[in-house]
């Protein structure tokens, strides 16, 4: 029961964390569009316009228990690859 709640706040604060993205990627892309509006009316090719921000990939949820269970994993097998060595 543990690990589904602690799945499900890991998927609640990864969405909220999008929802920030998500309102500053709209906020950067307004910003954009006004700057190229004022731009072509000043004269400028569209070619020569900044190009048009870039949304930042959806963030995955991370569970805290799974990681800590990993670099356990990860110190055993180095202790059993350095004893190969």
């Amino acid at each position: 029961m543990a690990v589904k709640e602690a799945r499900r706040a890991a998927k609640a604060a990864a969405e909220d964390e999008w929802k920030t993205i998500k309102a500053t990627h709209e906020a950067a892309a307004a910003a954009w569009k006004s700057a190229c509006a004022n731009l072509r009316v000043a004269g400028t090719r569209p070619k020569d316009l900044p190009q048009k921000p870039k949304r930042p990939p959806k963030p995955k949820p991370v569970l805290e228990e799974l990681l800590e269970d990993n670099k356990d994993d990860k110190e055993c097998s180095d202790l059993s690859t350095s004893d190969n060595e």
